[in-house]
């Protein structure tokens, strides 16, 4: 039986996406508050979109020298079919286009030369 480890919802990037695989891409924070970032096993995303701080259960990570990310598995309490799950992607893939379309790309004049941090 996996050891269930308990992260924080941190967010999902919603920039940064890999065209030739589509993975989601998510910060948790572990334990002790420590950001961590994910790709995630689209197969085990729950059904429902956590708000910034709640609770994701992870059954297993695995780990690929050639990703810059380990692969979480996330605890599935009421394994879906193959449509059903297929489902549950296309809601995460909504909600990443959505955060996407809002996003805003900001810019910074310097008139003076000297910029000052805000």
């Amino acid at each position: 039986m996996p050891v269930i480890k308990t992260y924080k919802y941190f967010g999902i990037d919603h920039l940064f996406v890999n065209v030739k695989n589509d993975v989601f891409v998510f910060t948790l924070l572990n334990e002790v508050g420590l950001e961590e970032t994910f790709f995630a096993n689209p197969w085990t995303l729950p059904s429902d979109i956590p708000q910034l701080l709640d609770d994701m259960r992870v059954e297993s990570i695995s780990y690929d020298a050639a990703s810059i990310y380990p692969t979480v598995n996330f605890e599935q309490m009421n394994p879906k079919g193959f449509e059903e799950q297929a489902i549950v992607i296309q809601v995460w893939h909504s909600y990443r286009e959505k955060l996407r379309r809002k996003a805003v790309v900001g810019s910074c004049v310097i008139t003076d030369g000297v910029f000052d941090g805000h």
